[in-house]
This record gives structure tokens, sequence and C-alpha cells, in this order.
């Protein structure tokens, strides 16, 4: 019975991410668990050169922002027994920390200062990503979107190699890939 929730459960955020925006009737709350899906999901499907769960280390997903998507994540790690060893981490604009993470989801307004976050990690290996609509333009890695009520993905498969990550070929398929400069 437990192989079975724990199966149930690890595929739930895979499901998430083929179901229409539309599926329900609470559009927000559903884009916030597409969004937190992927983000756990990139997980599975980027390396770093340097290993963050080698000798149990965790992989840490940090948040700057308004932290729904985090709340969400956080909730589902916790009810999911969190076999991976992500842990969900938040940090103001001007944290110093920001090298901790492994994937940094950089949420619009609040003060954030984009392009000041994304000038002070560029070319380290943290996986920026944002939803903003310019996101991958000024300089972050990945940019969901809405698109044919679905969440999409936009690639800077460049950006992220150069800074130390490996993306898997199944991400890279369903993505839409952007040169440097996000076009």
């Amino acid at each position: 019975m437990k192989s079975i929730l724990r199966l149930l459960l690890a595929a739930l955020p895979l499901a998430l991410l083929f179901m229409p925006l539309q599926a329900q009737d609470n559009t927000s709350s559903r884009e916030l668990q597409v969004k937190a899906a992927y983000l756990y999901n990139f997980t599975r499907f980027v390396t770093w050169e340097k290993n963050p769960a080698a000798g149990g280390g965790k992989i840490i997903i940090g948040f700057i922002g308004a932290g729904e998507i985090a709340d969400v994540l956080d909730s589902f790690l916790r009810s999911s027994g969190n076999d991976k060893q992500v842990e969900v981490r938040r940090f103001p604009p001007d944290s110093e920390n920001l090298d901790k993470c492994h994937i940094l989801f950089i949420e619009p307004g609040n003060g954030v200062q984009l392009d000041n976050i994304l000038k002070k990690i560029k070319m380290k290996p943290i996986l920026t990503v944002g939803d903003t609509p310019d996101f991958v333009k000024r300089g972050g890695m990945v940019g969901l979107f809405e698109e044919g009520g679905r969440i999409r993905i936009r690639l800077d498969l460049e950006r992220a190699e150069s800074a130390g990550m490996n993306i898997s070929s199944k991400l890279i398929e369903v993505s839409q890939l952007v040169n440097p400069e996000g076009t």
C-alpha cells in the first residue's frame, strides 16, 4: 500500500505538467501547482558538475519574491516523503547566500531587482527560473510562460551549460530553445 502511495505521489508532478490550466476552476492555484511541479522535476533533468546529492547533500531550490510557489512546493515535498532530498529556501533579493541554491526561482514584484540578481549570480551553477515575460531575454536560463492554456518552458541551453549544468535531452525536447539574447 505504501509503495502504491509513493508511486502516485511521484507521478503527480508529471501529471500536472500535461493537464491544461483550464481543467480546474481556480486557474491561479492550478498554475502555482504546475510551476511547482516543473521546479521539482528540474531536479530530475538537470545535473550539476558538482553533484549536490553526492555525499548526502541536498538540492536547494531557492525563491526570491512572494513565495506562493515556494509554499506549494514545500507542501508537496512534506507530503511526498521527499526521497530526493530537495529543500526549499526563501531569500531576500539582496542575499549574499544565493550561491547555496541549485535552482533559483525569481518571482516578480516586491521590489525584486531582476537584473541585479541575475548579474550577481551570472556564470554560477544556479539554474535561474522565472515567469516574467522577458525573463530569459534579461539573462535568466528558464522562463515559464502560458501558451494555449498550458505552462511552457523557454530554455537558454547555452547559458545553462556555460554555467556548469547539463540539461537532459528530455527537458530539451519539451522546451522552446532560445539563444543567449533570449530570442
